[in-house]
């Protein structure tokens, strides 16, 4: 009987002890700060005046027009966040997203069982025939490391029939800022600053009323 009881207590230990490791395993380093949610950022977003300051950048160039946008990382999550609300993805604005450096930083909360835990995705963003392409870099539940082909097939999920402007391609995601009057020359992140090139005609601005963040972002 000592025998059984003492095989039962180490089973209890073992047990205890999977559920300890597990619990740290999913616990994520830097956890998501409620405040920082797509879903709690402040939408009040001028547009106006980033379309002023765009034309402020405005020169002439082989004939066409070209301007550019330097966003810190408080425009960039006002920009997402009305971005998210006009194509009506909820899911997305549960999770933070951050310029954090020379990557973008994505934090999505899970429930693992009685754990709660985070997806932590770190993406490049560059350019490619006028979209923005996010290459995924690291992907971690918790602490640990996934393979980002599973964190692509869930993202998938996510983006299904909400809008024809967000595609995936291997650990690629591809937002097409494509806009029949305003063409994306180059995007790239440094510093935590995200600077986007764009080139137009003057008959380009004239058909947008000068409005250059609201073509590309019209879904």
């Amino acid at each position: 009987m000592r025998k059984i009881y003492k095989i039962i207590i180490a089973l209890i230990v073992v047990a205890v002890l999977l559920i300890v490791a597990i619990g740290y395993a999913l616990k994520p380093a830097d956890p998501i700060v409620n405040e920082d949610r797509v879903s709690n950022i402040d939408e009040s977003l001028d547009l106006i005046q980033v379309n002023k300051d765009i034309l402020k950048t405005v020169r002439l160039e082989d004939r066409k027009l070209n301007a550019s946008l330097e966003m810190n990382d408080d425009l960039f999550k006002k920009i997402l966040k009305n971005t998210l609300v006009n194509a009506n993805n909820q899911k997305l604005q549960e999770a933070s997203i951050n310029l954090d450096q020379d990557e973008i930083l994505m934090k999505y909360p899970r429930k693992l069982g009685p754990w709660d835990t985070q997806v932590d995705v770190r993406m490049k963003a560059e350019d490619k025939d006028g979209r923005l392409v996010l290459t995924v870099n690291d992907v971690k539940l918790g602490k640990i490391k996934v393979k980002n082909s599973v964190f692509m097939k869930k993202f998938e999920k996510m983006i299904e029939g909400k809008n024809n402007i967000v595609s995936t391609e291997g650990d690629r995601i591809y937002v097409n800022l494509k806009s029949s009057n305003v063409s994306i020359d180059k995007i790239r992140l440094k510093d935590s600053i995200l600077k986007i090139d764009f080139s137009f005609t003057k008959e380009n601005l004239i058909n947008i009323g000068g409005d250059i963040i609201g073509s590309l972002l019209t879904f």
